[in-house]
């Protein structure tokens, strides 16, 4: 019995080279478009799996909505002492960070951008260890700004050089230093020293408090402290740190909806490119594929040529798509006053793969569909 070999589909993709060109170039874009729609969700999920320390507790106010809508007086920051497990300092004290959170609008030269200002006191650094000071020096004189490594993006600005002047609250701030934050959200923001914060705000309250307990599960033993009855249920409502902002990724569901309905899109489109271009070529071959019928070659020979075709061009566009998608990685996007990077990584990759693999496969069928069903004498007779 005759076998058609491997090649066969090779060459015949070179017979009608324009066509399996445009069909490459068609199906690049699609899976370029793809992977960067998949890089911009995995780069949000990804920042904020970097965010928060699972030895940390987060607290805002009983009645607050958020962290930014929230205000503890000091008196009631007394409280969290009795906390069981706190941790504690070289100085011996507990390490319990009262924090403002405040999201304004900064103006850098001429440009006029939303930030999100943290205003903290010295033990915060302790509170947050992630947090280190790569260029320059905490703040220690008045209105003075530590800088998160890309709070520069907000103002689409190379960098915030030490020295350079934010203006916000009727304020001058200079900033005094640079920090990374292992690549969390923190790293948008701009920390200052909460006492001038709560000058310029004229404001006598925090949003919020942070405490660094001795261990993981002396943070998720301290919870039960919010459900029962006492100074601290009163006053706050916690969470474990890095929980708090696995949550935030449900308030982006929207996003990853929109995501996934562009992908879908983007399959469809990438789908029927493959289609048209596979059932063009079997409308051009039915006299070929119906001789290769009658010199003995089975249906099965035929439909695994066409397969091999299809799949062919998916693999080649797809591996191009990819490989231009990957120079997107690293792009960043200001979003909700900070900044997002698109991620390239491999889950990104194989979603792309797989993508431009289904496209194969609806071309391939599709083609098999026309060519396998069609009878000898009626191919015989087509032009």
């Amino acid at each position: 019995m005759l076998r058609l070999p491997p090649s066969h589909a090779v060459r015949n993709l070179w017979r009608r080279p324009i066509a399996s060109l445009l069909t490459i170039i068609g199906i690049a874009a699609v899976v370029f478009a793809a992977t960067a729609i998949a890089a911009l969700a995995r780069g949000v999920e990804t920042r904020l799996e970097a965010t928060g320390d699972p030895r940390n507790l987060l607290m805002i106010s009983r009645k607050g909505q958020s962290t930014i809508f929230s205000s503890i007086e000091s008196d009631e920051i007394v409280h969290l002492g009795q906390l069981p497990g706190l941790g504690s300092g070289v100085d011996g004290l507990p390490l319990i960070s009262p924090e403002l959170h405040h999201v304004t609008l900064a103006r850098l030269n001429e440009r006029e951008s939303p930030v999100h200002v943290r205003g903290v006191e010295s033990v915060a650094y302790d509170v947050h260890p992630a947090v280190r000071v790569v260029e320059g020096r905490l703040p220690e004189q008045p209105f003075e700004i530590l800088a998160g490594a890309t709070a520069h993006i907000r103002f689409n600005a190379p960098t915030l050089p030490l020295g350079s002047t934010l203006s916000f609250e009727n304020q001058e701030w200079r900033v005094v230093g640079r920090f990374a934050a292992g690549g969390g959200l923190h790293e948008g923001e701009l920390w200052v020293r909460a006492a001038d914060l709560l000058t310029s705000l004229r404001r006598r309250t925090y949003s919020l408090v942070v405490t660094r307990m001795a261990s993981r599960d002396a943070a998720t033993a301290a919870l039960t402290q919010f459900s029962i009855p006492g100074p601290v249920e009163r006053s706050f409502k916690g969470w474990v740190e890095s929980a708090h902002y696995r949550e935030a990724l449900g308030g982006l569901a929207w996003l990853f909806w929109v995501a996934r309905l562009m992908l879908a899109a983007v399959l469809i489109a990438g789908a029927l490119i493959c289609v048209n271009t596979m059932l063009t070529a079997v409308g051009r071959r039915l006299r070929e594929l119906a001789t290769q019928r009658v010199l003995g070659f089975t249906r099965a020979d035929l439909a695994g040529g066409l397969v091999v075709e299809a799949l062919l061009l998916a693999v080649i566009g797809g591996a191009a798509g990819l490989a231009a998608g990957h120079w997107v990685a690293g792009w960043s996007l200001a979003l909700n006053q900070n900044a997002f990077f698109l991620t390239v990584d491999g889950a990104v990759a194989g979603t792309a793969l797989g993508l431009a693999a289904l496209i194969g496969a609806c071309g391939a069928l599709a083609s098999c569909w026309r060519a396998l069903r069609l009878p000898i004498v009626a191919g015989l007779a087509s032009r």
